[in-house]
């Protein structure tokens, strides 16, 4: 248990780590090696918890910066995703969540590898 605990620890602070240099990167960091070591319904509460914390601190810091309207639409997506993600953490087999974690990792690092431009309609949110 302390081993699992001291190893959470060390990705946490190495996604961390990764946040305070570039100011994003803390879920690509932190996700997939998680993944490899534990279960997401082992360490997607403890990580949603601790990606709070980090990105409030990024919010405050950057706070004369932040889109209001974008970030309330944001939320209000929130809100209806969070239930939906613990309900699949309930009700969905372990390997399937591993698996899908895996595979949306793996293309969008080759998507990025790839050097893909996806243009976003600016009034979408």
């Amino acid at each position: 248990m302390i081993e699992e605990m001291v190893l959470f620890t060390i990705i946490a602070c190495i996604g961390v780590l990764v946040v305070s240099f570039s100011g994003f990167g803390f879920a690509l960091v932190t996700v997939p090696l998680l993944n490899l070591f534990f279960s997401p319904k082992q360490f997607l509460p403890s990580y949603h918890i601790l990606a709070v914390i980090c990105m409030m601190t990024l919010a405050f810091e950057s706070r004369k910066h932040i889109q209001w309207k974008l970030l309330g639409r944001l939320w209000a997506m929130a809100f209806i995703a969070i239930p939906l993600g613990a309900a699949a953490l309930k009700y969905f087999p372990t390997e399937l969540l591993s698996l899908s974690i895996a595979l949306l990792t793996l293309i969008f690092a080759i998507l990025l590898l790839l050097n893909r431009d996806f243009r976003v309609k600016k009034n979408m949110f």
